[in-house]
């Protein structure tokens, strides 16, 4: 029997209401009974050692916040894998916290100025990444955190970038190749042809001076108005980057490999230093305001220390 086209339009009506109510009763139910929030692990809490209760493991995980218990005058030692490197250090409130980055790259060190300063950080490693948040504990501290891993753990820190053009992807060296013997030089042009790179070197600027005498000092600095570019020799151990400010003081830099260049993810508003162990090389942008007719300042550094 065929149906009147009025019966079939009531009828498709009629599915259609039905099909709101039971959309409708399901969302009404997700908001009267939304769903568990995904448990802590057991193991999810500061295990001390056995012999110092001030010295505490976790176990890591990428999505939960690690509580860091601090107090003023102590120190708190933030220790990461042999292999995993510091690449980025970000707190809420970095003024109202002493901190000090290891030239090691993988022991960090913190203190709050003033007590009962609640701060929250995030640290960047090659391997992972960590969120923190630093409460002041008025009976109790940690001295020294560190993480117990599993070989499942997801790998999401810092991935370096490296081209695929063999022209430029260097090899690793059967010993460090020495550089120039004098101690302070002008940044040089590359080559162009040879380097493939992805900015026009045209517009690119080259005012920089690079001081030292290390087998990792760059062959050529420039920055493309972003990011500040430093074309590395082959190197056995690459060493620590950090931004230089004015007044002596240095953090590490967000940096990224590509090819045989580090690449620092912004432009030096005074300079920059490369160090590894007791030797370091020091880069300056002589557009700085803080560079002149006699050069740009070289104050020593004050806070990092040496392992």
């Amino acid at each position: 029997m065929k149906l009147l086209r009025s019966d079939w339009l009531q009828l498709n009506q009629l599915g259609t209401a039905l099909l709101t109510v039971l959309l409708l009763g399901t969302a009404q139910a997700a908001k009267l009974n939304p769903p568990a929030p995904r448990p802590a692990p057991a193991t999810m809490h500061a295990e001390p050692t056995a012999l110092d209760p001030k010295l505490v493991v976790y176990t890591y995980d990428p999505d939960y916040t690690y509580p860091v218990l601090t107090q003023t005058g102590r120190l708190t030692h933030l220790e990461f894998e042999e292999d995993e490197l510091i690449i980025g250090i970000y707190l809420a409130d970095p003024k109202s916290w002493y901190r000090k980055t290891a030239i090691t790259r993988r022991d960090f060190f913190i203190q709050p100025k003033l007590a009962g300063l609640t701060n929250t950080a995030t640290i960047i490693t090659n391997k992972r990444r960590y969120e923190l948040m630093l409460t002041p504990a008025a009976d109790q501290y940690y001295q020294r955190v560190s993480w117990q891993h599993n070989a499942s753990d997801h790998l999401d820190g810092f991935i370096p970038e490296v081209t695929g053009n063999p022209e430029s992807t260097p090899t690793p060296p059967t010993r460090p190749t020495l550089t120039p013997s004098s101690k302070q030089t002008k940044s040089r042009e590359p080559n162009q042809a040879s380097a493939h790179l992805p900015i026009d070197l045209a517009h690119a600027n080259f005012d920089y001076t690079v001081k030292g005498k290390t087998p990792f000092k760059p062959i050529a600095v420039f920055d493309d108005s972003r990011f500040t570019w430093l074309k590395m020799p082959p190197i056995q151990e690459i060493p620590a980057v950090l931004i230089l400010a004015q007044d002596g003081t240095a953090e590490l830099a967000n940096f990224m490999v590509q090819g045989d260049y580090f690449v620092i993810r912004q432009i030096l508003d005074h300079g920059a230093l490369l160090k590894l162990g007791k030797d370091e090389v020091r880069i300056y942008n002589n557009r700085s305001q803080n560079c002149g007719f006699w050069g740009c300042s070289n104050q020593p550094i004050t806070n990092l220390w040496e392992h």
